[in-house]
């Protein structure tokens, strides 16, 4: 990788809030995004939290449900998979 590529990647650590300038880097200029094994962790924990409620049946607003006025509506567990 030559070193105009290494300067657009934004790296991911978990112990450093991540800036608008960085989020507005991956969405617009589509920068890739690197996450330190750290980040890979938590997210992988996060995962598995959610797909242990899901499996119990536990309702989570924007998870298993629609947003806003679908709120009150399912997610069936097909659709979940996508």
């Amino acid at each position: 990788m030559n070193k105009d590529s290494q300067s657009k990647i934004v790296k991911v650590d978990p112990k450093v809030p991540l800036t608008i300038e960085q989020v507005v880097q991956v969405a617009r200029y589509l920068f890739r995004v690197e996450l330190k094994p750290e980040a890979i962790e938590k997210i992988s924990t996060s995962r598995k939290y959610l797909e242990a409620k899901i499996k119990d049946g536990q309702v989570m607003y924007g998870i298993n449900t629609g947003f806003g006025a679908l709120a009150n509506v399912s997610v069936n567990s097909e659709e979940l998979s996508q």
